[in-house]
């Protein structure tokens, strides 16, 4: 168990955007995360070469006023290093011609990347676009955390929520987050059901005390195999509560205005199909709140 503090900042931030208004938000995130970790920051921007093709089979006349003569890949580079300009952080800009996911996995190995941020547009899901199906794919597939930026940067992150099944992948998740943001609360927030309470006679209705009880006991436990230091146990509660654990996840992040909500994700498993087909999903869809995305170490490729 640590006695000190580990602080697990990445040395490089990957900022996977499309250029799109809706990934401002997560430039102005990945800026203050570099700022304050003192981090390299890459920004990265795939362009289709079926795209590529298409304009290149399309393609209009030179206008009378002649044109740059650029091509989609340059015009895509000067965006970049504009919206990089922008910032008082130096941005290293690449542009990539591929397919998006693979193509991100590649970079952010290239760079050594130990975190990639991106956004999602509110009125999409994931799957929709193509960097919302990047954000499901790197969910799946990323070496490192996946930060998906949905808020106004107004500072660092204060308040953080770890959804938490207490599993393996949950307990990295929450070790991950701690160590990224190690001085800021975090609540391991826990749902258990009790299955047909609403059909039991009063004299019954005990269940739901002892559903509780257990589920405590076992977040106790929780935490502490968690591989925290005392410092960081500082900042760490733990809350319990009875019912469907996607909507109270959600309300719960909502109502304590959470900055940040954390999932563990299981990789190629059904439960990890579960979580992010319904939690992480409908958080993506509908809420304002910021979604850090830890793979679990031991997940399948």
């Amino acid at each position: 168990m640590s006695t000190d503090a580990p602080r697990r900042f990445p040395a490089t931030i990957l900022l996977a955007t499309d250029l799109s208004a809706r990934c401002d938000r997560a430039l102005d995130r990945a800026v203050q995360l570099a700022r304050q970790w003192q981090a390299r920051l890459v920004a990265v921007t795939v362009v289709d070469p079926g795209a590529l093709s298409e304009t290149r089979v399309r393609a209009a006349p030179t206008p009378s006023w002649g044109g740059d003569g650029s091509g989609p890949v340059e015009r895509t580079l000067r965006q970049l290093r504009r919206d990089a300009a922008a910032t008082d952080v130096e941005i290293v800009v690449r542009v990539e011609e591929g397919k998006v996911n693979e193509t991100l996995a590649r970079v952010a190995d290239e760079e050594g990347a130990g975190l990639i941020v991106t956004g999602i547009a509110r009125s999409e899901s994931l799957g929709r676009t193509v960097l919302g199906s990047s954000v499901d794919w790197l969910a799946r597939h990323a070496k490192v955390p996946v930060l998906v930026v949905r808020d106004r940067t107004r500072g660092e992150y204060r308040n953080i929520v770890l959804a938490s099944d207490y599993s393996a992948s949950a307990r990295g998740a929450l070790e991950c987050a701690a160590g990224l943001f190690p001085d800021v609360q975090h609540t391991v927030f826990s749902a258990f059901e009790v299955p047909f309470l609403g059909m039991m006679d009063p004299e019954a209705q005990n269940a739901a005390a002892q559903g509780r009880k257990a589920a405590l006991a076992e977040g106790a436990a929780f935490l502490a195999q968690a591989d925290l230091a005392p410092a960081q146990r500082e900042h760490v509660r733990l809350h319990v509560e009875q019912g469907e654990p996607v909507r109270l996840v959600y309300e719960y992040a909502r109502d304590h205005e959470a900055d940040l909500l954390v999932l563990g994700t299981h990789g190629r498993s059904a439960l990890f199909d579960i979580l992010i087909g319904s939690i992480a999903r409908r958080i993506l869809e509908t809420a304002a709140t910021d979604v850090l995305l830890v793979r679990h170490a031991s997940a399948e490729g």
